[in-house]
Parts: structure tokens; sequence; C-alpha cells
């Protein structure tokens, strides 16, 4: 084996992902062909050499891993006229450098044991399987405990991918909330000049537009055709209405009881328009009594008067109606809540009486009033309300018309509090479904 030029990308986010042989983790998101694939097989063949040490290539199927991976190695071993040898036993094996790399399918996680490696490949690592329930079918987790190799001289986890949505754990973990030392380069199909200008035509007429973004400019985003608010922008809905509490109106507080997570909105009806403010969400097993203390540390319960003095600000329950016969624990919800909303000197009204909403049409009330069929749009997010924003870009719909609660349960809570709330404040045949003065209580 001889020494041999190191290549350079043909885009610059392409050639920072080459180049980067630190210690880590490295992602290359990129548009269908972005040179995912040339490029991760070129900077693995690299530390392989460099390593000294046996390597892992992972892709979603074995069929995927026979089909891109190893032509794609081989071909960059071959053009530097490398010796390989491959085995298919029963973990198959490519052997070059006087080294093994062991090929594994994700499909089977549990075969991540037994062996320890210095430099790891994931090809299409957004469609490999994850579990939260289950360790030995979490195949991220699987494969990150095979990157230990003591002789190895730069440890690095690479993953190529085109991304499938925001629910994977490559969005996860490299941009959502980004683990130590993973860094993201993304790569643009239309940047990629070693592609014939009708590949990338081809790709434009087949794909439909609001995925143009994900699978030709890299970048993830919600799946269009079944999110259940397509029509939430934050360019409409969130930055560009600045806005904020405005004394001696009443707030509302929309509450869904779910017990992972609990999420709670509040906000202000302005005239036809609905604000949302704040929220609170307690994401694991959280209680009634523990949400309302959180809401009230975050001053919901006060307000200051032009003069600058404090006073009480009426808040108005706008409950998960069920929760009045329901309960973890002890009392039902409700009561609970509007027993700490008495203890803490709230002024509140509401009450949890009749029964919830039709989920779908609780649903297209909120769709109506991100913008309705005369174009005009009457529901606001503050930028502090980081989880119903989240929420209302990446929640699915089911076939049945509710929320798609996403792989681990945990999507559209918030949205239910929401929906609540604007069922009460702006029912569909134009009444109002609260009566103000009900459950009124003043500290």
């Amino acid at each position: 084996m001889t020494t041999v030029p190191y290549p350079r990308g043909n885009q610059v986010p392409q050639d920072l992902y080459l180049r980067d042989v630190e210690p880590g983790a490295t992602l290359y998101a990129g548009g269908l062909g972005s040179g995912k694939s040339w490029a991760s097989a070129r900077k693995f063949r690299y530390l392989h050499a460099l390593n000294g040490c046996p390597g892992l290539m992972v892709g979603p199927t074995y069929g995927d891993i026979w089909r891109f991976m190893v032509p794609a190695l081989v071909s960059a071993l071959e053009e530097v006229h490398w010796k390989y040898k491959v085995t298919r036993n029963t973990v198959p094996v490519i052997e070059f450098a006087g080294q093994p790399v062991y090929i594994i399918s994700a499909e089977h996680p549990d075969r991540f044991a037994g062996f320890e490696v210095g430099h790891i490949w994931v090809d299409e690592g957004a469609r490999i399987q994850t579990s939260k329930e289950d360790p030995l079918r979490d195949a991220p987790l699987q494969i990150r405990s095979r990157l230990r190799h003591p002789k190895a001289k730069r440890l690095q986890l690479m993953v190529s991918t085109t991304p499938e949505g925001m629910d994977t754990w490559v969005q996860r973990d490299w941009f959502d909330k980004p683990l130590p030392n993973h860094r993201a380069y993304i790569g643009k199909t239309r940047d990629n000049t070693a592609l014939r200008p009708e590949y990338l035509q081809a790709q434009l007429a087949s794909l439909p537009a609001e995925l143009v973004e994900q699978y030709l400019d890299g970048v993830a985003v919600s799946y269009t055709a079944n999110r259940a608010h397509p029509t939430f922008r934050k360019a409409v809905h969130v930055e560009s209405k600045q806005f904020d509490w405005l004394p001696g109106l009443p707030a509302h507080l929309g509450a869904d009881y779910n017990v992972s997570p609990m999420c709670w909105i509040i906000g202000q009806q302005v005239g036809d328009c609905f604000h949302v403010l704040d929220e609170v969400v307690i994401p694991d097993f959280g209680q009634v009594d523990g949400a309302m203390h959180a809401a009230h540390a975050k001053g919901w319960s006060t307000e200051t008067t032009p003069d600058g003095s404090k006073r009480n600000r009426v808040i108005v329950l706008h409950p998960d109606k069920s929760a009045k016969s329901r309960s973890t624990v002890g009392d039902p919800e409700f009561v609970v809540m509007t027993r700490e909303a008495k203890a803490l000197g709230w002024s509140y009204q509401g009450n949890a009486n009749g029964v919830n909403p039709p989920i779908t049409n609780r649903i297209n009330l909120v769709s109506r009033m991100l913008l309705d069929a005369t174009g005009r749009t009457r529901l606001f997010v503050h930028p502090r309300c980081v989880r119903l924003i989240e929420d209302l870009e990446r929640t699915g719909r089911l076939a049945n018309g509710g929320y798609d609660p996403g792989p681990e349960g945990k999507r559209g809570h918030i949205l239910d509090g929401l929906g609540y709330t604007l069922w009460d404040l702006f029912p569909q045949n134009g009444g109002v479904n609260y009566a103000p003065n009900s459950v009124l209580s003043f500290a």
C-alpha cells in the first residue's frame, strides 16, 4: 500500500466532512446525489489505514449495504490500487490495509456484540431502527458501543444520510439536542458538479414541492402530506407577530393532563384572534400540582398595571373535560387544579362540565385559526412557546383524524390543550362555549 493524495470534495460541506477526521461523530446529510457515499467511502478508507485496527460498516439492510456501500468502498480502493478481499461468512468482512471491516445490517442490532472497532460508517443513518423500550433493538446505541478499539488513533463514527423527517435519531443527536463532539455538514444536490444537469431536473420533476428542501437540499422537514397543521409557518405565526401580555384582559389556560408529557398553554383573546403567550411542559410523569406551581413561578397569575403595581390576573381554565372523573392517583385532576389555584391565591374561573369536543372538529378549528378559507390568520404564538411551535411543525394526523403521537408517544398533547381553549372561545356555531362567571374565585 502506498500513500496517496487525500481527495477533495467538490462542494464546501462535502470537503469539510472529508477533512474532519478528529475523534467524535461526523454527519454528512445531503440531498439525493450530493456525493454522500463517494465522500464517506474515501474518508473511511483513510481512517481504516490510519487507525490500523478493525472497522465497521452498517446500512439499514444487507441489501442496502451490498448495493451501495460495498461498491462505493471497492471503487475507492481500486482508484488507489489497494488490494482488498471480500469474505461472506456469518459476519461478512472486507479486508484491506491488513485489517478487517465488519459488515452488519442495522436490522439486527443485537448482533453488534463481541468485537471492537476504531471507526464506523453508517449509511442512510436516518433510516436505521431505534427503540426507547428495548436497548437490544436500538441500533444507534448498539453501534456506538463498539467504537472503543484501544489501538485506534482517531475514534470516529461517520454517518451519511438523506434526511427522513424530523423524528429521527440523526435529527435529535446532531440538530435538536446536539451531543458533545457531534459535527454536521449538509450537502446539496444542486452543488454537486459531478452530476449531469438532467439528473437534477429529473429529481425536481419527481418530488412534491414541500420535500425539495429535504431530498435535494439535505435539510430535514416535516412531512407535509400528513402534518396535522400544514399551514403553520413560523414567519407568519411567530416571528412576524411581536406581542406580549395585555393588562386588563383575562388569560385563558388550556390544560392537557397526559402524564408524559403534561402540557399546558396560556394566552389571551384579542378581538377575534388568540395570542398564545407561554407554556408549561413537564416531560416525565408530571402531576397537576407540580404544573400549577410551575405556572405560578412563571408569573401567570399576576400582571403589571400601567402604574407599575402588581395585581391578580383573571385566569379562565379550559381543561381536558374527561379529567373531572379521571385521576392517576387521588382526586380528579381538575379538582386538584382548582384546589391549588385557590391555595396559590389565583383569581380563576372555569369548569370541567360537559364533554370534550369531537377530536376531528377540534383539530380542524386549530387549522382554521391558523389560516381560514379567506386567507386570514387569527392564531399567533410567542417565541417562548418552544414545545408548541415544535408540535405545530412536526405533529402528524392519523387516519382516524386524531393527532399522531409519534414514535415516543409524546406529540400532540400541547396541541390538545390549545384545542380545548380555542373550542371554548371560538366555537363553530359562533357562540361562546364557556360560562364567563362559572366557578369564579378571587383570592
